[in-house]
């Protein structure tokens, strides 16, 4: 995700001046890109608000954060439940 972002970055044209400062602000960087990741399955920021900019790079971007947070959830539920 955080390469997508920089190649996005990197062709200025493709990007409009709304969306290149929410890409930014969540994705910017691997620091930023941990830190909305760990955000996001602990309820510090909603998944959508992190989401919606990535719809902006495509559906195989938008994909992988849907997958990332699925995994995670029955991840955590499942050892839950086994305790």
């Amino acid at each position: 995700i955080c390469q997508a972002i920089a190649d996005s970055a990197a062709d200025r044209s493709s990007m409009s001046e709304e969306e290149s400062p929410r890409l930014q602000e969540y994705w910017g960087d691997l620091p930023r890109t941990f830190i909305t990741l760990f955000m996001a399955i602990t309820s510090g920021v909603s998944w959508e608000v992190c989401f919606l900019p990535l719809l902006d790079l495509g559906w195989v971007h938008s994909a992988l954060f849907i997958s990332y947070i699925v995994l995670c959830l029955f991840g955590v539920m499942n050892v839950v439940t086994s305790v």
